[in-house]
């Protein structure tokens, strides 16, 4: 359990910016957690939708810091993780009175959407693998409680979706280090299409960099935005 305590520790950690790329122990929870969680724009009032991608990167840099794991459980661990993207969502209507109504399983899944348009601008419809092992469906039954935990009902209500992260290739398909836009559409119980995306590279899993006028470049610009001068 102290395993998955320490994934959602880092639901409340800080921050920086980017070239080369970070070692995984010296990521920054708190600011990779900024760029693979979003909220659609467009939900309104009385919905709530929490879109979470958790590339492997992610569990690398929880476990590359955690003493109480052992090298070889790490390893085992991380083997289990590393051909895999994962989707964590959670929808919910909320009544006139507060009370949060939480979506199924079965609603999300026949109404998700995922696009992954890579750097040569291929769009591409990514769905979601029922082919993995036991071992990471063990991992993801212990994720729940701890996330209840954490979350209360909005925690025990997330959904995980899989998806193959590796081509015929032996690429990656989802990688975050490359440019690409990650989208994922969803449908609120009215039929209204509601949607977030992620834009790759992700700001961060790299060293911060800066403007000539002090201020933090995102990994993504070319030119500062307040000079005009090439980074």
């Amino acid at each position: 359990m102290k395993i998955f305590i320490t994934i959602i520790m880092s639901l409340y950690i800080s921050n920086s910016f980017a070239l080369d790329r970070k070692d995984l122990a010296s990521i920054n929870l708190n600011e990779i957690l900024k760029d693979t969680q979003a909220q659609p724009s467009n939900a309104g009032d009385k919905h709530l939708s929490l879109i979470w991608w958790v590339p492997f990167e992610y569990w690398a840099s929880v476990f590359s810091r955690d003493s109480n794991i052992n090298e070889s459980l790490k390893k085992e661990m991380l083997g289990t993780l590393e051909n895999y993207s994962i989707l964590a969502v959670v929808q919910a209507d909320i009544s006139s009175f507060g009370a949060f109504n939480f979506y199924p399983n079965d609603h999300i899944l026949k109404n998700l959407k995922v696009t992954y348009k890579n750097s040569n601008n291929k769009i591409s419809i990514i769905k979601p693998t029922n082919s993995y092992s036991n071992d990471l469906k063990i991992l993801l039954s212990q994720i729940t409680p701890v996330l209840k935990a954490a979350m209360g009902n909005m925690g025990e209500s997330f959904n995980f979706y899989i998806f193959d992260d590796k081509n015929t290739k032996g690429g990656r398909i989802l990688d975050p280090y490359k440019n690409g836009l990650l989208k994922v559409d969803l449908k609120k119980s009215n039929k209204e299409n509601i949607n977030v995306s992620f834009e790759t590279p992700l700001n961060s899993l790299f060293h911060p960099r800066l403007c000539p006028n002090g201020k933090p470049a995102h990994i993504s610009w070319n030119y500062c935005p307040w000079s005009g001068k090439e980074i």
